[in-house]
């Protein structure tokens, strides 16, 4: 009999959930595309270092790290 509860439980769950996420889907759209701003950053990261020698992408990386304070534990 508990089983029969469980099972329930779960698909009231499951329920909820789809729904929950469907109406969210809905509601918010697609407002931010991870993958379109990868490909952005990357395409202009790409642009900006064709134009420098290798001494110059070297120094551009070894500024960059100083200046970025965002760490990966934070």
């Amino acid at each position: 009999m508990r089983a029969g509860i469980v099972l329930k439980e779960e698909e009231l769950w499951y329920k909820n959930w789809t729904h929950f996420i469907g109406k969210t889907m809905k509601t918010t759209g697609k407002q931010f595309d991870a993958v379109k701003f990868m490909r952005q950053q990357r395409d202009k990261l790409s642009e900006k270092l064709s134009k420098m020698t290798k001494a110059e992408i070297i120094e551009y990386f070894k500024r960059r790290k100083t200046e970025t304070t965002i760490k990966p534990c934070a």
